[in-house]
């Protein structure tokens, strides 16, 4: 597979790190490599993670996309990896909570993880080229804000992920899917359910659950509240 190729030879031409890759070349490698995330419910989603043992601070421009099940050429989360998922749909995003091994997912014990979003560093999304689809809509579709986030610490093994599907007339989807607040952690930034560790759970569905967060978490001096 073209992706294992990548994923082995990079080290090899001295691509350490996306913002290594000839100018021009990166973002039509990464669209080869990386393939597709998706979020669909509590049994098909995708997370983004190292394509080899490293920290995911060294790792966020190149990490790849890691899935419950076949899609996109992505690797596949091995059996044993989730112990816990909480899923929620609300009018503006669609949501995934959770815990596990994710050392199985070349995520080193104890790392401090880190959040990937389609911004980064250089504009082009963590990881580069980074593309995210739901079919909650009833649709598959792209959409262009998302968010996840992944600690290890203490053996925590936490993951979140939230991709916006929606706006309203007060907050667009970049608000929904507010990424500057990510070393405050997941409980912080996706308020959801935390209490599922060996279950899974999926949220009634609740239009007014983005509201009760914006109202109670009033930090961001550009969001009025």
């Amino acid at each position: 597979m073209f992706t294992v190729l990548l994923a082995t030879v990079f080290p090899i031409l001295g691509f350490t790190a996306a913002k290594d890759f000839p100018p021009g070349v990166q973002l039509s490698i990464r669209t080869v490599w990386l393939g597709s995330l998706s979020v669909n419910s509590i049994d098909d989603f995708c997370l983004f993670a190292p394509p080899t043992l490293q920290p995911i601070a060294n790792s966020e421009t190149i990490e790849v996309a890691w899935c419950t099940k076949p899609r996109n050429n992505a690797r596949l989360i091995p059996d044993g990896t989730i112990t816990g998922v909480s899923f929620l749909k609300t009018d503006f995003y669609v949501q995934v909570i959770g815990y596990g091994d994710l050392t199985k997912l070349n995520i080193p014990a104890n790392d401090f993880g880190g959040e990937l979003d389609p911004h980064g560093a250089y504009g082009t999304g963590n990881p580069i080229g980074g593309n995210v689809t739901s079919n909650v809509t009833g649709d598959d579709e792209n959409f262009a804000e998302w968010m996840v986030s992944i600690n290890l610490y203490r053996g925590n093994g936490q993951f979140c992920l939230r991709v916006c599907t929606n706006a309203n007339s007060t907050y667009d989807a970049a608000h929904m899917c507010w990424h500057e607040l990510d070393e405050v952690g997941c409980g912080f930034v996706m308020p959801g359910n935390y209490n599922i560790n060996g279950t899974l759970y999926v949220t009634p569905f609740s239009s007014t659950h983005e509201l009760s967060f914006l109202i109670s978490h009033p930090v961001n001096p550009v969001m009025p509240m």
